[in-house]
């Protein structure tokens, strides 16, 4: 049985910036990357912006939840550390929205990757500076193909994963 599709998305509280710099996002996207292997998690798509963060994710609600949590955790005690910061770091708890429909998938795909562009941030898919922007080498998502970064475009700061 395939595991639902989540997009998930982190703000900074008061819509701070949690993630301003490339030190801040490199540190969160450590995170995803370390508790989404250890617990098995897929991830598709992803955008991590000064103040909030988007990802596509495959696993149930726990697992996709747990992560989530576990990188918050992980990630404020960094931040007040490196910052000598107190108090919260992120608005309450990530949205997760499951996604039920292929199309709903690749709609969110490309919410997700065109963002940068539609704030004003970039003025083309292929420049998106501050942004760490990419998507998964995984050949499905569900029985739609998500090719690459071509489908959505690819700037200086994406990754593929």
């Amino acid at each position: 049985m395939n595991k639902p599709v989540y997009h998930i998305v982190v703000q900074g509280i008061h819509n701070a910036n949690a993630f301003a710099g490339d030190t801040n996002k490199e540190a969160y996207w450590e995170r995803i990357v370390r508790y989404k292997t250890q617990l098995g998690i897929q991830l598709y798509a992803f955008a991590i912006f000064d103040n909030h963060a988007h990802f596509l994710m495959r696993g149930t609600e726990q697992e996709v939840s747990g992560l989530m949590r576990r990188v918050g955790v992980s990630y404020s005690h960094w931040y007040r550390r490196q910052y000598n910061h107190e108090g919260s770091i992120f608005r309450g708890r990530p949205s997760m929205e499951r996604l039920e429909r292929d199309g709903e998938i690749l709609k969110a795909a490309r919410y997700i990757h065109q963002e940068p562009v539609r704030k004003g941030l970039a003025s083309s898919m292929e420049h998106i500076p501050g942004v760490l922007i990419g998507c998964t080498k995984a050949r499905t998502v569900s029985s739609i193909g998500m090719r690459s970064l071509s489908v959505f475009g690819s700037g200086a700061g994406s990754k593929i994963i």
